[in-house]
């Protein structure tokens, strides 16, 4: 027998009460579920943000390094029609 105080017990029998022993042992597998797929999704958005990151970090320092600091959308340059863009 699991002894509980009565606030906890309250509690248990307005979420639980009108429930079968088989409904509560699903939703709770449902819960716990439900919050292992909320900390992968976590995960999952901060690698999408570090990926992004990276990426905007790897296109500041390709633009820097032509000479009128556009970069690869800059198609003057790239063709060697003039040295530096305007």
């Amino acid at each position: 027998m699991i002894i509980a105080n009565q606030p906890t017990y309250d509690a248990w029998k307005r979420k639980y009460g009108s429930m079968a022993e088989p409904d509560v042992k699903r939703l709770q597998e449902l819960e716990k579920e439900n919050t292992r797929l909320r900390r992968l999704l976590a995960e999952r958005d901060v690698k999408i943000d570090v990926m992004k990151e990276f990426i905007e970090k790897s296109l500041r320092r390709e633009r820097a390094a032509w000479p009128c600091g556009i970069g690869a959308d800059c198609h003057r340059c790239h063709a060697g029609l003039i040295l530096v863009c305007a």
